[in-house]
């Protein structure tokens, strides 16, 4: 082995080191989090009920739980883009009919946000993918839609072949992304908006629809004009992902 060979090797494991170091850092972090948010979550929903008169402590109580919530499911979020990166091996796939998930995600719809006007059709089609990964990835996609797209329009889930992919997309009316953020959108934490000191989400719902696409052999698409939204998923149908 040349010298290059040698120090190509070694700033590659150097990498590697790091990447995991900082994956177990975000990990530990995760799961540190909750102790604490639990706690105060905790605290604020007992002041609610000891003063249920006072109004200015209702507020302030709700938005303490509210943000111990986002918290909480950033932290989710968190520990499961790390279980993601860890590799194929951390999740199974299995032969699912479109249609079949499409029904899980309307039932689930349904049940959970019976307020809002979300559409859904899609292609039959026999596909081989961790259903999990996919209902996960589909409904970060869709909450993204509600959290940044106009409370009134409705937002429409589409399942699509084309080719030897499958096309998971979800599209809504509402404010646009600038051209220049749309590429990165699917990165963890990165915000649209750099103005705003305070955000809804940070991104990694985003991450985890990309993490999820490449376990699948797909990718991600995102397009942003003239007040509508679309933003995809795909996952490849002809072959099994090699890990």
């Amino acid at each position: 082995m040349t010298s290059m060979e040698e120090k190509q090797d070694n700033a590659m494991a150097d990498m590697l080191t790091e990447l995991s170091r900082r994956e177990n850092l975000i990990r530990n972090l995760a799961h540190e989090i909750r102790t604490p948010v639990t706690v105060i979550k905790g605290y604020a929903e007992s002041l609610a009920v000891l003063y249920p008169e006072n109004k200015k402590i209702h507020n302030y109580t709700a938005t303490i739980v509210e943000e111990c919530d986002r918290l909480n499911e950033m932290s989710k979020n968190m520990l499961a883009l790390c279980h993601i990166r860890g590799g194929a091996d951390s999740y199974e796939k299995k032969e699912v009919a479109a249609q079949d998930l499409f029904e899980e995600f309307q039932a689930r719809i349904r049940n959970s946000i019976p307020y809002r006007d979300i559409k859904l059709r899609c292609d039959p089609a026999d596909l081989n993918v961790n259903v999990f990964l996919i209902e996960r990835a589909v409904y970060n996609l869709i909450a993204n839609a509600i959290r940044y797209g106009d409370r009134d329009a409705p937002v429409t889930v589409t399942g699509e072949v084309r080719g030897d992919d499958y096309y998971f997309i979800v599209e809504n009316d509402g404010p646009e992304i600038m051209e220049e953020d749309l590429a990165y959108i699917w990165d963890a934490f990165y915000k649209t908006d750099k103005s705003r000191k305070r955000s809804k989400g940070y991104g990694i719902g985003l991450a985890i629809v990309k993490e999820t696409a490449l376990l699948h052999g797909g990718s991600v698409h995102a397009d942003s004009r003239d007040r509508h939204t679309t933003l995809a998923f795909s996952v490849r149908m002809d072959r099994e992902v090699p890990v």
